[in-house]
This record gives structure tokens, sequence and C-alpha cells, in this order.
């Protein structure tokens, strides 16, 4: 199987962020919750360009989801500094129905956009690693 990426690329709130949201403060859930990541495929018919519409709505949406788009300030917040939230899209030269029949864990976690969220757990990043990456990665 052959992945090859065709965008990625960091998208930014369309509209900057107001100086009163720019620092999140954590809720005591937050600060003493563990690094979660949620992975999702989206598979789209090779036909269709999906990549203009999805990368202006994110933009649009991270308007109002401001956090999403900052970086960790420290333990307890979160600077909303508009530098965005990782996208990516790539082509695979196989059918879906071979790619999921059965499938195959190992194949599917080179779709994603970072490690599986199992290996995060298990060794999360440095704070200060954690201060670089974005919050949101699709």
């Amino acid at each position: 199987m052959e992945i090859k990426v065709t965008c990625s690329e960091i998208i930014k709130p369309s509209k900057p962020t107001s100086p009163e949201n720019k620092t999140h403060n954590l809720s005591i859930f937050d600060v003493f919750q563990r690094n979660f990541y949620f992975p999702v495929i989206l598979f789209y018919p090779t036909f269709t360009n999906p990549n203009n519409n999805l990368t202006h709505s994110l933009s649009e949406a991270l308007n109002i989801f401001y956090p999403l788009a900052g970086r960790r300030n420290d333990l307890v917040s979160v600077s909303c500094n508009d530098e965005g939230a990782l996208y990516n899209e790539a082509t695979v030269n196989t059918t879906i129905s071979d790619f999921l029949n059965p499938p195959n864990l190992e194949s599917l976690n080179k779709l994603l956009p970072c490690e599986p969220h199992h290996k995060i757990i298990h060794s999360p990043p440095k704070e200060e690693e954690s201060k670089s990456l974005p919050h949101l990665m699709i």
C-alpha cells in the first residue's frame, strides 16, 4: 500500500482571536486529564476534492473554538495565539474494500497525523514539547 500525502498545512482561524480571549484557563478537569488523541479517518471517493471546503470550514470553526488554534501556555492555560490546527490529506493506491477487509490497524495507523493514542498515553510528550504541538490535528 502506497500512501501519498497530498496536503499538509497549518490552518489558522479566518479572524484573529480578540485580545480578551488570548488566554484560556483550563478547568481543574482539564489540568488533571491525560493527553487524549481520538483518531478518526475519513474516506472520500476519488472524484471529489473536499480540500477547499474542509480547510475553509475549519478556518471558520476555529473562530468559535479558538483554544483549538492555540498552544499550551503552561500546565493550567492555553495561549490562544491563532497558530492554527494541522490539516493533512492523503491518497492511497488501493480500494477501500481491500483496505478494510479484514481491517489492518497497522495500515490504518499510517494514515493518522501522529502516533495512535495508546503510544501517546504511555509516553506523553514532555511539557516543553506539548507547548509546540497543535491541539487539533486533522
